[in-house]
């Protein structure tokens, strides 16, 4: 049986190398691809939620890695920080 892994959506640890995402549930994978920008449209299966993350999101984590480094969280909102 496969346990829903915790998972920490605000620093991106799903991002890492080593991050097992076959363990994402369905509600973790449409959230973290509405949090990149993908469109779901709530019909979706886990097997095609699962490929459009491994697809769409993975092969961008340095990317969104680097996005989620140069920012902070503040009482403003979200800042950019100057590298």
């Amino acid at each position: 049986m496969v346990f829903a892994q915790e998972v920490d959506l605000e620093f991106g640890e799903y991002l890492d190398d080593d991050f097992d995402s076959r363990k994402l549930t369905c509600a973790l994978l449409r959230n973290i691809l509405l949090r990149h920008g993908f469109e779901i449209k709530g019909c979706e299966k886990r097997d095609e939620l699962f490929s459009m993350f491994e697809n769409k999101v993975k092969p961008n984590a340095r990317d969104y890695q680097e996005t989620l480094r140069n920012s902070r969280r503040s009482s403003k909102g979200i800042e950019n920080v100057g590298s």
